[in-house]
């Protein structure tokens, strides 16, 4: 939509507000709101809620992406959703993807073919920046720990790490949905953060994965895995100081880095024992999901 701009008095320029975003919101003459500059224009938000979304949906018959299209409505920005669903497995599947995301998300009506799931509580827009850094945070000692468990060779550290993945998963899903929403003012590019959070959410997946791989292995690990694995592990950490306290020059070592480390492991392929190849597949996963997001840091940071 387009807005002709008038001039009041020599030197204020003003806009009028589309009428539905007004109605949404119950803005009325008086009400303050927030404008931030933006590189690619203005954000103006308030802290009356829009009037809930609500999308209907029908999963009978589909069990294997009931998980993923409720998550995705709630990422979207949905605040209520109605799931159609004809067996006790597609009602079991609905109420498994509350208890794992959907922050703040309950079921308030029940019946044979229907689940009514409205939000209840959300975190505020305003915790954003802690919630997205907290991310990083699990991820960090996600690898740590994880790092520590294949040193012990301890399997019951490894079955307990599988589930710090469950953590990352709702604040990626979380800050997905804050992205969509457009309540983040942080940084200037929605499309290329929000690419950022959905690459973080898959290195956990391979941290999970490599929990659930060790959890399994009969034998310690050996010593060129460990430390093949720790660079990795140092790599992550490098990409977080990248990312939060950017530089070029930062940008430049972590391109070293991820060359260096992918010299070693292509050199790992023909030493290690063949039972620690598909480990080193996955700490290889991180390092590459992590090298990809230089350009969309570099597209949020420059």
């Amino acid at each position: 939509m387009k807005r002709r701009v008038v001039q009041h008095g020599p030197s204020t320029l003003t806009i009028s507000l589309p009428s539905r975003w007004v109605q949404d919101r119950g803005i009325k003459k008086g009400d303050e709101l927030t404008v931030a500059s933006m590189q690619s224009g203005l954000l103006i938000t308030t802290t009356t809620s829009r009037k809930p979304e609500m999308k209907r949906i029908s999963v009978k018959g589909l069990s294997r992406i009931i998980a993923k299209a409720v998550a995705a409505l709630y990422k979207y920005g949905y605040d209520e959703i109605i799931v159609e669903y004809s067996s006790p497995e597609e009602l079991e599947k609905v109420h498994a993807v509350l208890t794992e995301t959907c922050l703040g998300f309950e079921v308030i009506e029940e019946t044979k073919s229907e689940v009514h799931i409205r939000k209840v509580t959300e975190p505020q827009n305003e915790e954003f920046k802690t919630l997205f850094r907290r991310i990083f945070h699990f991820l960090l000692t996600t690898a740590d720990e994880t790092h520590e468990a294949a040193k012990q060779h301890s399997v019951q550290s490894h079955e307990k790490l599988v589930f710090r993945d469950d953590n990352i998963n709702k604040l990626a899903d979380f800050c997905r949905r804050v992205i969509n929403k457009g309540g983040q003012t942080m940084y200037k590019s929605d499309t290329a953060l929000y690419h950022v959070v959905e690459q973080l959410e898959k290195v956990g997946d391979c941290y999970k994965h490599l929990n659930q791989k060790l959890a399994k292995k009969r034998s310690p690990c050996s010593k060129e895995f460990l430390a093949i694995f720790a660079e990795t592990n140092l790599f992550l950490r490098s990409f977080e100081d990248f990312f939060f306290n950017f530089s070029l020059d930062k940008g430049e070592a972590l391109y070293k880095g991820y060359l260096s480390l992918g010299e070693r492991v292509e050199e790992a392929m023909e030493a290690l024992p063949k039972e620690e190849l598909s480990l080193l597949f996955l700490v290889e996963d991180v390092a590459e999901e992590l090298y990809n997001l230089l350009g969309a840091t570099m597209i949020i940071q420059l």
